[in-house]
């Protein structure tokens, strides 16, 4: 055999001996919808089947179309409505509101509203369990669960569990997680036996932990904490697993069980996003600051985040304006004063097959043969997976 073929074979083994590494996903918005109004927002909910975002604004909730781009029906008398939970097998929705102690429920086709309940002081979170077909409202002032029969729309118990309730998660398996700010806690409730049957002490690593999100097939928890650290929880025994460093202010977190990501939605205007196989943070993605008028203006992201799962597979989460101002004790530190005056939906996408530049303007297409585009003045920074 030839020099050159055998210099030739011996580069193709050289070439297969390199591993052949993936390119790093890119994030990035694919499109932005703003909704009108002064009104404070708080959690989504995506529905599967209907394929609409519920957005919890103040005293209504909005009923948002992502494929129309717009608002197609509302549920009002909502006061100081702060989440949504969905009973898809029954066709009920249920709203949390702060204000008035009280649940809305409605139909989920319609959006019509069929009654309210009783809960405890200042619901907040709100979870379907499909496994016992039970609402349970997390009450943030009286530290207690408000057990609701979905089908029947009737309040079943009361779990008393104590503190300031947070953020709610269950494994559709009989168990609940409800985190308790003020004590640093995450108490695990049986949704059979009505009864609080662990608490887990997160003191160690997280400080007033608020988001939660599970990964119901390893039974791991996501928790958001003030002090900046998501603690990954085991469901099973309370270990920490692992402590992982996030922006500031965190309200929210969401868990992709495809990609094995975990979300942090930051109030300071950032979003962490976690490998939840080696905890490692794969981005933080922080707005850009613009001067409008010798004041900075900058865009921070809120509560609200959600993913909507396959075909499509979008993360939604949503922001507000703040102007800043320059803190007199420090010449690095900046105090946020929320405007309010406007918010927008951001439509964040990972399986995108083409990107946008800085600026442009593109037509990204999907899996599932949907076609959004990508506004010029969009944000481009902060999700969506291209090759």
């Amino acid at each position: 055999m030839r020099l050159p073929h055998l210099l030739f074979i011996a580069s193709l083994f050289l070439v297969c001996a390199v591993p052949i590494h993936a390119a790093e996903p890119v994030y990035h918005v694919i499109s932005k919808d703003i909704l009108p109004g002064d009104v404070k927002w708080d959690y989504f909910t995506y529905d599967v089947g209907s394929k609409r975002l519920f957005i919890t604004r103040g005293d209504q909730v909005d009923v948002y179309d992502p494929a129309l781009g717009r608002v197609v029906a509302s549920i009002a008398d909502t006061p100081g409505v702060h989440g949504v939970a969905l009973a898809s097998d029954i066709n009920k929705g249920f709203t949390s509101n702060g204000r008035s102690n009280t649940v809305t429920v409605f139909e989920l086709s319609s959006s019509k509203v069929l009654g309210t309940l009783p809960t405890g002081k200042k619901p907040d979170a709100i979870v379907y369990d499909p496994f016992t077909r039970r609402v349970f409202v997390a009450n943030g002032e009286s530290g207690s669960l408000t057990v609701i029969d979905a089908a029947r729309s009737e309040v079943l118990a009361t779990v008393v569990v104590g503190g300031k309730l947070e953020f709610a998660a269950v494994n559709g398996k009989g168990r609940l997680y409800v985190n308790v700010e003020n004590k640093n806690t995450l108490a695990v409730v049986d949704t059979v036996k009505l009864s609080v049957v662990a608490r887990y002490d997160l003191s160690a690593s997280c400080e007033e932990p608020t988001g939660l999100a599970i990964d119901s097939a390893a039974e791991r928890l996501f928790v958001g904490c003030h002090n900046q650290t998501m603690a990954v929880v085991s469901g099973r025994t309370g270990e920490i697993l692992a402590t992982v460093p996030i922006g500031k202010g965190c309200d929210a977190t969401a868990y992709d069980s495809e990609l094995k990501l975990a979300f942090s939605s930051n109030g300071e205007g950032t979003l962490t996003i976690i490998s939840a196989d080696t905890y490692a943070v794969r981005h933080a993605r922080t707005t850009e600051i613009t001067m409008v008028e010798g004041k900075a203006i900058a865009t921070g992201v809120s509560p609200g985040l959600c993913i909507n799962p396959p075909i499509t597979r979008n993360l939604f989460t949503h922001r507000r304006r703040f102007t800043m101002t320059r803190s007199r004790r420090r010449a690095s530190t900046y105090s946020y004063r929320s405007i309010f005056a406007s918010r927008e939906i951001l439509c964040v996408d990972r399986l995108a097959l083409e990107t946008a530049s800085a600026g442009g303007f593109t037509i990204a297409e999907y899996a599932g043969g949907l076609l959004w585009v990508l506004a010029v003045n969009c944000l481009t920074f902060m999700i969506g997976d291209s090759p």
